[in-house]
């Protein structure tokens, strides 16, 4: 996608893919290759933003995940560890009592 100088005068060109082939549109040169070109422009910024907000979303939710992970397992040691008080072991990931 861009510019292209054929014989000194500039066109403006946009290749996309489709399938396994690469079509190209010519958008023309002179002013409506430019506002073409600016129009793609906020298009692409428009794309990145909303990229950047998802992956922002992304980011919180995980940080979420993390804590809700990190505070299940504070509880999960505080119960392991009140069962071994009350004198349970671990066999095969389940609670025994142990034998006298």
């Amino acid at each position: 996608m861009g510019w292209k100088i054929i014989k000194g005068h500039r066109y403006y060109y946009k290749s996309e893919r489709e399938g396994g082939r690469v079509k190209t549109s010519y958008f023309g040169g002179g002013e409506s290759g430019l506002l073409m070109s600016l129009l793609q422009v906020e298009d692409r910024a428009e794309r990145e933003a909303d990229l950047a907000e998802r992956r922002a979303e992304r980011d919180a939710d995980d940080a979420e995940e993390r804590a809700v992970s990190n505070w299940f397992d504070d509880v999960q040691a505080v119960a392991d560890a009140a069962m071994v008080a009350a004198g349970f072991h671990k066999h095969k990931g389940q609670w025994r009592r142990k034998r006298q």
